[in-house]
């Protein structure tokens, strides 16, 4: 499953991004070319936009209702029932690319000292070359996932 945010759910796509999902989002598309774009590449759109909810006949919509972010990602969690457990952390939050398992002695010098001496395992985005690992801030996310998931 494939989306597409459009300006105003900036932080939506990155939290889509976290659980895994290929969302793309520009905070300077115009609504003809989020349309274009989601129908030829397929993706759902995800709108807080009343106007586009009647000028998409060719992908599917969802009209986000809510200002939180939570109980944004709650609703798209709902109404598309995604899977909240299988791909958490394998996109990068910034720039929508898989993450790639890399060697721990590759990233020595690029992390805190406490991150490489207490993590045993990282990733990168090939595109940016942000380094992922799951530190303290994973038990969080997967804390927020099961609030979601009504756990």
């Amino acid at each position: 499953m494939k989306f597409m945010a459009d300006n105003m759910l900036g932080r939506l796509a990155k939290w889509l991004r976290i659980i895994g999902y290929d969302t793309v989002y520009s905070s300077s598309i115009s609504n003809g070319e989020l349309l274009q774009r989601a129908a030829a590449e397929k993706r759902i759109i995800l709108t807080r936009n009343h106007r586009l909810v009647g000028r998409v006949a060719s992908c599917k919509l969802i009209l986000v209702r809510y200002d939180n972010i939570w109980e944004q990602l709650r609703q798209v969690v709902r109404e598309l029932n995604l899977n909240l457990k299988e791909h958490v952390m394998t996109r990068c939050s910034v720039c929508n690319c898989k993450l790639v398992s890399v060697d721990r002695k590759s990233i020595e010098g690029k992390v805190a000292d406490y991150v490489f001496q207490t993590q045993q395992e990282f990733s990168r985005c090939p595109q940016c070359g942000r380094i992922y690992w799951k530190g303290s801030h994973y038990q969080r996310i997967r804390e927020r996932l099961c609030w979601i998931r009504g756990e």
